[in-house]
């Protein structure tokens, strides 16, 4: 099975089961608010003590401004401001990994049970029990990104230095060497994105279907890809495709915002709109996944209670006729 049939068949388990969609868009809303409660509170107070200037969008006027609250007696209201950030940023992976680790396993039980439809409090059962492996499968896979991109950062060091002594010394050539070697680099660090999302999508397969630990789910994802090469790639052009379908999103949104006073009121909505439209898509890309690996794997589907359960009254029973009893001999009279 090729990863693009799997792909028709992850829009197929998200049509059956569109109410994830439902509860990805509320737990946005949900982070919103969480945003507003955890972070906009300590902002409110910070404003007030230190003056508008402290609140910025740039980092490094931010940072600026905590060093001068630390300077200027306001200690308490800085370390208050960093660690409400930090607190929502705990929050938020938090309320993330639960949401994926229940969209996950329901569509994972969608192809294991057939048929399966959503029901919240399968939802809240997969999310409760796959929430620890998952918090520790994208642990290891968020270590082992950040130590790959060291090293490709490492590397694109050596090649500017490189692509510097050689201008010195090979002449023309010496810009071409340095595009080489800087495309290179710019490729090795797409392929470490791309193949670390992939370690961590698969090893969602294998927490589901295999009941692996976190360690030994990234180990296995990173067998699986090695023996079918399909698998990472048909993931990486689907993800491209997420990414090109979110660009479009935007900027077909992005002229409304020029809109004067009516394009206040229609962003809102449109926001919402293209936000239900990338949770259904990524929400069929872990679909595609775990399609994908069932049929590699051969993981068979089992017939759920509500398919094996009879449509009206007692399953009819098999009735074995009572045996004949043998014909008893009948005394003769003698003929007269």
């Amino acid at each position: 099975m090729s990863f693009w049939e799997s792909a028709k068949e992850g829009f197929g388990l998200v049509n059956r089961n569109w109410q994830l969609v439902i509860v990805r868009v509320l737990a946005s809303l949900v982070n919103l608010i969480g945003f507003f409660i955890i972070v906009g509170i300590p902002a409110a107070a910070a404003i007030i003590f230190l003056g508008t200037e402290f609140v910025t969008s740039d980092p490094q006027a931010f940072l600026l401004g905590i060093k001068g609250a630390f300077s200027g007696g306001y200690a308490a209201i800085a370390v208050l401001m960093v660690g409400s950030i930090l607190v929502y940023l705990t929050f938020a992976s938090f309320l993330w990994m639960y949401v994926l680790a229940g969209a996950s396993g329901t569509l994972g039980r969608g192809i294991k049970e057939v048929p399966s439809r959503f029901r919240l409090k399968d939802f809240l059962r997969q999310a409760k029990s796959l929430f620890f492996p998952f918090m520790g499968l994208y642990a290891i896979v968020g270590i082992g990104m950040m130590l790959a991109f060291i090293i490709v950062g490492l590397a694109t060091g050596g090649a500017y230095y490189i692509a510097e002594v050689l201008r010195d010394r090979a002449g023309l050539i010496a810009p071409i060497i340095g595009a080489g070697l800087s495309l290179f680099t710019f490729a090795m660090g797409v392929l470490v994105f791309f193949f670390s999302l992939a370690v961590g999508a698969y090893g969602t397969a294998l927490i589901i279907f295999e009941h692996d630990k976190p360690w030994q789910a990234a180990k296995g994802a990173v067998r699986f890809m090695q023996e079918k090469p399909e698998g990472f790639w048909g993931y990486s052009l689907f993800l491209l495709a997420y990414g090109v379908v979110a660009l479009l999103l935007f900027l077909f949104g992005y002229p409304f915002k020029l809109i004067p006073i009516i394009g206040s009121f229609i962003v809102l909505p449109y926001q919402l709109f293209a936000y239900a439209v990338k949770c259904y898509i990524s929400l069929a890309l872990i679909g595609a996944v775990l399609s994908f690996y069932s049929k590699v794997k051969g993981v068979k589907a089992e017939r759920g209670i509500s398919a094996e359960a009879p449509a009206q009254g007692p399953a009819p029973q098999d009735t074995v006729p009572p045996p004949e009893e043998p014909p008893q001999d009948t005394p003769q009279t003698p003929l007269s």
